[in-house]
Order: structure tokens, then C-alpha cells, then sequence
């Protein structure tokens, strides 16, 4: 899902609600942005989000948000690394 940094969903291939995984995507993606700043380290690049049994790699770009559903065994990094490529 592609989701812009206010929460609004441009964008979604997931099931169920897209607005909720949408706004818990925006929530983490800018509470490690704010947590990187006070902490004074790099600027946030990907997070993981575990809920149960699903994990969402959330993405930062300099417009919006990017919400990958990871499978069981997918690298978060790996993944990270080739989505960036692909959003170039």
C-alpha cells in the first residue's frame, strides 16, 4: 500500500482494511522518525510492524509511505533494499 505521511491511502492491494493498516503504517513510520530525531540518529528508512502472525515493512519515501505484507520468511532488509531500488 502506498499511503501519504496525513494517513490518506493512495493506494492498496491488501485485504481487509486498508484505512487501519494505512494509519498504523503512518503512526510507526512517523513515531520512528520523531524517536530517531530526539535520539539524534540517522533519519528513519524501514520499519517492521509485527500484529500476531502478519508483518508489515513500512518504507519512508520523501512524499509518502510505503506498507509491504512480508511473508513468514521474507528478510525485512532484503526486501527494504530492492523496494528502494524499484521506487527510484
Amino acid at each position: 500500500m502506498i499511503i501519504s505521511h496525513d494517513g490518506v491511502v493512495f493506494a492498496s492491494e491488501i485485504e481487509g482494511n486498508p484505512e487501519k493498516e494505512g494509519a498504523v503504517a503512518v503512526f510507526v513510520g512517523n513515531a520512528a522518525k520523531e524517536v530517531g530525531r530526539a535520539l539524534e540518529m540517522e533519519p528513519f528508512d524501514w520499519g517492521l510492524i509485527t500484529m500476531g502472525n502478519d508483518r508489515m515493512l513500512v518504507i519512508e519515501q520523501p512524499t509518502f509511505f510505503v506498507g509491504l505484507a512480508l511473508g513468514e520468511k521474507a528478510s525485512p532488509a532484503l526486501v527494504s533494499a530492492e523496494a528502494v531500488k524499484a521506487l527510484q
